[in-house]
């Protein structure tokens, strides 16, 4: 039972009306009484009889009232005395900082860790390197992050890289390396350069990493001079001056400018940046906030790219938009997604994999064969496409889905077809939380409701060990749409997702997925016209007056492409593209 079927019951039995408890809580009568019977049919007891002049608790209805009733007295209570519990359980640290990008760095993660692990509390000191050493030495600092080596004696300290810079380039238009995609330290022989971020020439221990780099590949690089800041260094670009050199990935500061390109450079690490340290015997919980530091870290060392102009993540958010500009309530309403659900799996009575999954799901079994996956997570399994397939090849399966008919499907067919047991978690991925990692993370037809697409792939990414796929079918566009549309010129409804954005927010991401593309194709019947008309014409924006209009060409069109066969049902053949997208973590 879900928490509005059990409020609609309490207040029906206090107001001794279905007509009182939708009054109260503005909803229409039948709402209440679909409700009160979804529990009836859950329970498999009656909780009312219904009378001409309203209704009566039955002795069943009573005993569940007087139960209900304390139970959420109970959940009150504990609601109520959460927060102080939470207060007196939640680990506070403070973290010194002793610059304002050494703040712009880590700020943002410690946020990421609170809100994944709300027992955590951070807070910030600032200062001036070697001071805050001391306090860290002394205990009155959890963790100081710097980007100012402190040259002295460390004793009971450990130092952490925490993640190292990449180099940026700024190029001008007319110059010999703007034609190109990517660049290597050999690229830059005879090319003057500019060293920003600096007060004078070949000032600072990563200049001097840099040179050194250089002068190992054989070559030192022209230097036409010194520039304070990033700022005074495009000036001199823009000047023709030559190119610009960053010790630091610029592309989230300069997003696009006039006659310039932002190139990032393929070499080896040239300077560390920033530097963690943190006192030798610190507490588990610390262990773990440095343990997902170091992998941000790293993930960030990785770069990420800006030459997609297009911020992908954003064009997503817009394809899952209708053509009205919203959002369709099953996205936006999680109980409308549950509701769906519920009703879907009340009509699956077996389990039976789609012919066209079988293709798809052998597609997802070849790729992660070999990599000896113990655990595999999957999201969204839906009516278990994948699911019992997967179970075969691993130890441990999880499954990970919003609804609980889903869930209570999948464990019931596992168990009947012999699988080993399938951990069930109910939840959205976007509020999943798991203090482990997964060899695997498979999710396929399940982003439609991944509104913020670029935090659940990076989510995923963080999360597992060995692989992550991800896919979706991807159909052509339907001839009889494009007959309907250019004939009769009517306003049409297409689905805009797609697998490409994927591919393209994770190589922003800096990550360069592997795709796998598998024909598919399946026969779609119906026993009568009025059903082919109806799913034919699904596609109109607005189908009364389209068909009140257009109804006779329509049909027409659709008879050439919905066939009556021999069995006496219209078929039409379907064929359409599943798409993996996969990658390795870290790479």
């Amino acid at each position: 039972m879900n928490a509005n079927r059990i409020q609609y019951f309490l207040t029906a039995v206090e107001e001794k009306s279905f007509t009182g408890a939708a009054r109260k809580y503005f909803v229409s009568q039948a709402a209440v009484t679909q409700q009160i019977a979804a529990i009836e049919k859950e329970l498999d007891v009656q909780l009312f009889v219904r009378k001409s002049n309203g209704i009566e608790v039955t002795e069943a209805g009573r005993y569940l009232y007087e139960e209900m009733k304390q139970l959420i007295g109970r959940y009150q209570k504990v609601t109520e005395n959460l927060g102080d519990f939470q207060r007196e359980h939640t680990e506070s640290f403070t973290v010194g900082i002793s610059q304002l990008q050494d703040y712009e760095w880590i700020s943002p993660l410690l946020r990421d860790i609170r809100r994944m692990h709300a027992q955590m509390e951070f807070h910030l000191a600032a200062g001036e390197p070697k001071g805050l050493l001391e306090r860290l030495k002394q205990g009155r600092l959890s963790l100081l992050v710097t980007d100012n080596p402190v040259y002295e004696e460390t004793q009971g300290m450990e130092i952490l890289p925490a993640y190292h810079t990449g180099i940026s380039l700024v190029v001008p238009a007319g110059s010999a390396l703007a034609g190109k995609s990517r660049l290597r330290l050999e690229d830059l022989k005879e090319i003057p350069l500019i060293l920003a971020g600096m007060e004078g020439q070949m000032e600072g221990a990563g200049y001097w990493e840099f040179y050194r780099i250089c002068r190992n590949v054989g070559f030192t690089p022209h230097v036409a001079a010194g520039a304070a800041n990033y700022l005074e260094a495009l000036i001199l670009v823009d000047e023709g001056a030559g190119t610009a050199v960053f010790m630091e990935d610029i592309t989230s500061f300069i997003k696009e400018h006039s006659g310039m390109k932002i190139l990032r450079l393929e070499a080896p690490g040239i300077v560390q940046k920033f530097l963690m340290y943190r006192r030798e015997d610190e507490t588990l919980e610390m262990k773990r906030v440095l343990k997902y530091l170091i992998r941000a870290g790293r993930e960030r060392d990785r770069g990420g790219r800006a030459d997609l102009k297009e911020d992908f993540a954003l064009l997503w958010q817009e394809a899952l938009k209708r053509d009205d500009g919203t959002y369709s309530q099953r996205l936006s309403d999680d109980q409308a997604e549950i509701d769906f659900w519920h009703r879907f799996m009340e009509k699956r009575k077996t389990y039976q994999q789609d012919p066209w999954a079988v293709k798809m799901s052998s597609a997802v079994c070849e790729v992660i064969s070999g990599l000896s996956q113990e655990t595999v997570l999957e999201i969204g399994p839906g009516w278990g496409n994948y699911t019992m397939d997967l179970a075969d090849i691993c130890r441990e399966l999880t499954c990970l889905d919003i609804s609980p008919d889903v869930l209570r499907f999948i464990n019931r067919w596992s168990r009947e077809l012999g699988k080993t047991e399938i951990n069930t978690v109910c939840c959205k991925w976007e509020d999943f939380e798991a203090d482990r990692k997964y060899d695997v993370i498979f999710g396929y037809n399940c982003f439609y409701r991944m509104l913020h697409l670029r935090e659940c792939l990076e989510k995923m990414d963080r999360m597992a060990g060995k692989m992550c796929i991800i896919g979706m079918g991807m159909g052509e566009i339907e001839k009889y749409y494009l007959e309907m549309e250019e004939q009769l010129g009517v306003r049409l409804v297409y689905d805009k997702k797609d697998y490409i954005y994927f591919v393209n927010i994770l190589y922003q991401m800096g990550i360069d997925a592997n795709v796998k593309v598998i024909p598919l194709s399946k026969d779609i019947s119906f026993g009568d016209w009025d059903q082919v008309v109806q799913y034919g014409t699904s596609c109109l924006y607005n189908r009364q007056d389209e068909m009140e209009e257009h109804g006779e060409k329509i049909e027409k069109i659709l008879r050439k492409y919905f066939i009556k066969k021999q069995d006496g049902n219209y078929h039409y053949r379907y064929d359409y593209r599943g798409t993996l997208v996969y990658w390795k973590p870290g790479d």
